[in-house]
């Protein structure tokens, strides 16, 4: 069984449509949790998840509906891993880590910190279920960076990154720096208000500051 979540994130929506299921879904076992953020990798994951057992909820971002992107005939029959992650972006400083429409949040808060001399590598959770992440790869990528920040695109009461930070510090004993950056608990209507609520680059790169303060 295949379930599709469409999650309008910034579209002025409210709490009833707006919020990020993601997380909810994460706690119980037995769900396969994705949230693809682009076609690529959505067409790969989708004609994966036809072939799995298990049960695979597909979060999708509306605001990626509108972007246009490049993919090749070979994309919509590809079959990509329900399970490891994907570097978008390396760098040496901090590790960013994100899914769905979080990776560009990501990738713009990693150009604001080039420019101010911090080399950010983004990484593109792919699969969000904890027996599917891969942590021995996402270990050695904060170990070799030394720091790390997971931008969630949830409300903070939804947010899955406290439980990838547990996760590195209690069964992967990774003593280093990290915290994550979420929504805010509110879902506003108001665009204005929603921009407010929503994990802004300024909110991220100020948290990867105040991590690598000596």
């Amino acid at each position: 069984m295949i379930v599709r979540a469409k999650v309008p994130i910034g579209l002025g929506y409210g709490p009833q449509h707006g919020l990020n299921p993601a997380g909810l879904f994460t706690s119980f076992p037995g769900w396969r949790v994705f949230a693809p953020a682009d076609p690529r990798e959505y067409l790969g994951i989708l004609n994966s998840a036809l072939d799995c057992p298990d049960p695979v909820l597909l979060v999708e971002f509306s605001s990626l509906y509108d972007e246009v992107f490049s993919v090749t005939e070979a994309d919509f029959t590809a079959k990509l891993p329900l399970e490891g992650v994907r570097f978008v972006r390396r760098g040496t400083d901090v590790s960013l880590l994100s899914y769905g429409a979080g990776l560009s949040w990501t990738l713009a808060a990693a150009e604001e910190l080039a420019a101010h001399g911090c080399s950010a590598e983004v990484i593109d959770l792919r699969a969000l279920d904890s027996p599917a992440m891969d942590w021995k790869t996402l270990v050695s990528a904060v170990s070799r960076t030394g720091a790390a920040v997971f931008v969630d695109p949830a409300a903070q009461g939804q947010a899955i990154g406290p439980r990838v930070i547990a996760e590195l510090v209690s069964r992967h004993r990774l003593q280093l720096p990290m915290d994550h950056v979420a929504c805010a608990d509110v879902q506003p209507v108001a665009a204005a208000l929603e921009r407010q609520a929503t994990a802004g680059v300024p909110e991220m790169v100020h948290t990867v500051r105040r991590l690598l303060e000596p």
